[in-house]
């Protein structure tokens, strides 16, 4: 071996005389106080294996690298997962968690909103009905059709027929008479969709055939129980169900109220409707505590006039004792008339049959048909 003549490097040490004094590294099998051609070589060993090893990315590689090796060495693994991660979007993540409180199919959940319509009219001596569920087939994703369409409408039976309307139309209507209500509604629309079949259900019952517009959410029923997929069917999903419940509240917000004349409603808004009956429920209550006390007019046994001040009941049970009273006095004044009207009838008999000089000595005569100074 020839030597370098550069003055630094006239003078070599070998590698083999060299110690090193640092620390043990366990994960390189490196000891304090071995010589660097060891420590050199358990480096390099090291460095190698890491370098052979290789990963297994199947699982998240799979049908997204064409070619690719799933299970490549680590600087390969390394930048495949950083490109992965670089493209990674909610339709690559698979959601495993348990949303049972929404639907098990993301599918259904893409049919959440959806409503029935149907009025109630007047139509002279008669009633008429329509319903409307169009929103079925607008804005439908891909994939999706409609299946199956019933809609039946019943009411109180009459000659043994209770069923007023049963179609398989989007739109209808039927007239009858006021007698059948109240009306039973049940609706159910059955969709094909990629992830199996969803019906869209309603039942609804109209108890008067007051005018009136409703709108109702159909409730749906996933038949498929087929799980959520990815972390878009979720987001989709949990929006949608945002969306239905917005419609819902939304749907709650107004009421119609008719056939209350003493009341005005002049306006549809639930909470101010509230206020309204509140009010008049308070100017209820005032005129039935009002009316809690009653003045009564009286007379004290001198005839002077009084003003009693007492309940109801007491009112009523006041003045039928002194109805009662008069009743008795009226009666025993009856009797003492009666009395007087015999003694009178029979003064006058008496004078009748006996001489006018008897009947009238010391009176000065009779006149007046035999009575007494004429009066009897």
């Amino acid at each position: 071996m020839s030597l370098s003549c550069n003055k630094p490097c006239l003078s070599t040490t070998s590698d083999r005389c060299v110690i090193y004094d640092g620390k043990d590294l366990a994960c390189c099998g490196i000891k304090n106080g071995e010589t660097y051609d060891v420590v050199t070589v358990k480096l390099a060993d090291t460095l190698c294996a890491f370098i052979d090893t290789r990963v297994d990315l199947s699982c998240l590689l799979d049908g997204t690298c064409g070619n690719c090796n799933p299970t490549p060495q680590i600087p390969e693994a390394v930048q495949a997962i950083i490109n992965y991660l670089c493209k990674l979007d909610s339709d690559s993540i698979k959601f495993e968690g348990d949303l049972d409180c929404l639907f098990s199919n993301s599918g259904s959940a893409k049919l959440l909103g959806k409503a029935i319509k149907y009025n109630v009219n007047s139509a002279g001596s008669k009633s008429n009905f329509s319903f409307d569920i169009s929103d079925i087939n607008s804005n439908l994703p891909t994939g999706y059709s409609v299946g199956n369409v019933t809609t039946k409408v019943s009411g109180t039976p009459k000659n043994g027929r209770s069923v007023l309307l049963d179609t398989d139309k989007t739109v209808g209507s039927t007239t009858l008479s006021y007698d059948r209500y109240p009306l039973k509604i049940e609706t159910n629309v059955r969709y094909t969709t990629p992830n199996g079949t969803v019906d869209l259900v309603h039942k609804g019952t109209i108890t008067t055939p007051v005018e009136k517009s409703f709108v109702h959410n159909f409730e749906v029923q996933d038949l498929t129980s087929t799980e959520y997929s990815s972390l878009t069917d979720v987001i989709e999903a949990i929006a949608n169900q945002v969306c239905s419940n917005t419609n819902d509240i939304d749907s709650l917000k107004n009421i119609e109220i008719s056939g209350c004349d003493k009341i005005d409603y002049n306006t549809t808004n639930i909470a101010q409707i509230v206020a309204i009956q509140a009010s008049a429920l308070c100017d209820h209550e005032d005129r039935i505590e009002d009316l809690e006390k009653v003045n009564v007019k009286d007379y004290t046994d001198e005839c002077g006039e009084r003003t009693l001040e007492k309940s109801y009941e007491d009112a009523f049970l006041y003045l039928s004792s002194e109805i009662c009273k008069l009743k008795a006095d009226l009666k025993s004044v009856k009797k003492d008339l009666e009395e007087t009207k015999n003694r009178l009838s029979q003064c006058c008999a008496s004078a009748g049959s006996g001489s006018s000089q008897e009947l009238g000595s010391g009176s000065g005569g009779s006149t007046g048909g035999g009575c007494p100074n004429g009066r009897c």
